[in-house]
């Protein structure tokens, strides 16, 4: 039952998440894969209705961006999970 409303670090270093951050604005881990791939999910589970929500309105967005337009990144990188 708890799953439902927290996910802990013990169950996302479990799940092969290597960071903490950000994901649109929500605390999340994240699993950093390369420079280019970053996979996550929200701490709280429930939160991922706002990050579809927020990545749905970004690329709605995208339709109408100039072409020299550049986008800040909906993900921030914080600290490596076990590096205490």
């Amino acid at each position: 039952m708890r799953h439902l409303f927290y996910v802990t670090q013990e169950e996302a270093v479990e799940a092969g998440m290597t960071h903490e951050g950000k994901l649109f604005g929500v605390p999340a881990w994240l699993r950093v894969d390369s420079d280019e791939q970053v996979t996550g999910t929200p701490k709280v589970p429930v939160l991922h209705v706002w990050c579809w929500i927020a990545d749905m309105a970004m690329e709605l967005k995208a339709c109408f961006f100039y072409e020299d337009e550049v986008i800040e990144s909906p993900i921030s990188i914080g600290r490596r999970l076990g590096a205490e």
